[in-house]
């Protein structure tokens, strides 16, 4: 059996990828509640000052506020990438951006304006290239 030196002692290989393994599940997790946490703060901070016009996050996080504020997008493979803007809203609540509608696998590759006076639907595999 090979033995792995990790921080001055000898492990079993079997033991050493254990640790590994369980050091990336750990840190993988902190980085879920820590994208939660920070994600939850900003879309409240805009619940009070109103949605945001200019989306230049990632494309997770644009679709989470996006979805925070009323439009409805897939779940399956859509990427949205910044920046999108957003011109036109009806409202100012959280329904602000209820006029859009996305479909599964459609690709937005930045620098995308969207007047959202009336209803935009993405249709299934729309990409913007």
């Amino acid at each position: 059996m090979e033995e792995v030196k990790y921080h001055n002692k000898l492990l079993k290989a079997s033991e050493f990828f254990k640790l590994k393994r369980l050091i990336h599940y750990v840190f993988r997790g902190i980085y879920k509640v820590e994208y939660l946490i920070i994600s939850r703060c900003m879309i409240l901070f805009w619940r009070f000052k109103g949605p945001p016009r200019i989306l230049s996050f990632s494309s997770r996080f644009n679709k989470d506020i996006l979805r925070a504020f009323g439009a409805e997008i897939s779940n399956e493979r859509t990427n949205l990438e910044s920046p999108i803007i957003l011109a036109n809203l009806p409202t100012r609540g959280s329904k602000a951006y209820e006029n859009l509608t996305i479909k599964t696998r459609c690709c937005l590759n930045g620098n995308n304006y969207f007047d959202l006076n009336s209803k935009i639907t993405l249709e299934d595999g729309f990409a913007n290239l």
